[in-house]
């Protein structure tokens, strides 16, 4: 308890002193004095009174510091230091603020419409200009400069298209199949090539190939065209060459049924029809 009320003395003549006190200490007094009011446990019999003056005294009390009180540095938070959300370069408007200034810079090269957009894709890219003239009016009503178009239509050319070219390759090549498909269907449900004949029409087309098709590279490519357009499986075409290989073979076996007739002395010796003539 001296110990206590000598603390508080000291805190009293640095009042009287004129240093002013921080929050902090202003708090801890007020924790060191002795309470207002009894706790309910009285004291030890045989306890001295605490010093009446010093009690009486409304030095000695540390005033608490009010809930509103602002913290001793206005450019400090509560926490201290600089708030976070602080940065440099974030006010457009300050004339200090190099950043705000290249933003500036940079929004401001985006204006400006040209007389006339012109544009260099690069090696093996072709700029559609009839495509660019559809959308030439909506640059200008936003008036974009050279540079601005020039990167939306340099990304366009760089990502855009190519994708949009594989896609449409994609979509080409999957029609093709289905087609091939459906033609195949076409030619195995026929009544005149397909079901149990699908098998002699081959052949039969085959052979009008072999017979008509010049041989080795020439013949190939034909062959090849049929593959890759599909044809080979049209009802149409395996129709066509199914009959002319038909026809071939009527004719092969009408020619080597044909009876020999008998030749004379003389068509033996001039040759055949010799003396016929006459």
């Amino acid at each position: 308890m001296k110990r206590a009320i000598g603390m508080m003395k000291m805190h009293r003549l640095g009042l009287l002193a004129g240093v002013a006190m921080t929050p902090m200490e202003r708090r801890v007094g007020r924790f060191m004095r002795a309470p207002d009011h009894p706790t309910g446990d009285p004291a030890p019999a045989g306890t001295p009174p605490a010093d009446p003056s010093a009690a009486a005294d409304p030095a000695s009390a540390a005033d608490p510091a009010p809930a509103g009180d602002p913290p001793a540095n206005p450019g400090e938070t509560m926490l201290g230091g600089e708030p976070e959300g602080k940065t440099k370069g974030g006010d457009p408007d300050s004339p200090d603020d190099e950043g705000g200034k290249d933003k500036s810079d940079a929004a401001a090269a985006l204006i400006g419409a040209p007389e006339s957009y012109a544009f260099d894709l690069g090696e093996g890219v072709n700029f559609d200009q009839e495509a660019f003239d559809l959308v030439e009016p909506v640059l200008r009503e936003m008036d974009l400069s050279q540079d601005a178009a020039g990167r939306i239509v340099g990304a366009y050319a760089e990502k855009v298209l190519p994708m949009l070219q594989q896609r449409a390759e994609a979509q080409a090549t999957q029609a093709g199949e289905e087609l091939r498909a459906d033609w195949a269907k076409q030619t195995m449900a026929d009544t005149e090539v397909g079901g149990t004949k699908l098998a002699e029409s081959k052949a039969m087309a085959a052979r009008a190939m072999a017979h008509f098709l010049p041989q080795g590279e020439e013949g190939q490519r034909f062959r090849t065209f049929l593959n890759e357009s599909g044809l080979g499986n049209h009802p149409e075409m395996m129709r066509i060459l199914a009959r002319a290989g038909r026809e071939l073979g009527e004719a092969t076996a009408d020619k080597g049924t044909t009876a020999k007739e008998a030749l004379s002395s003389a068509e033996k010796f001039y040759g055949k029809g010799y003396g016929k003539q006459q």
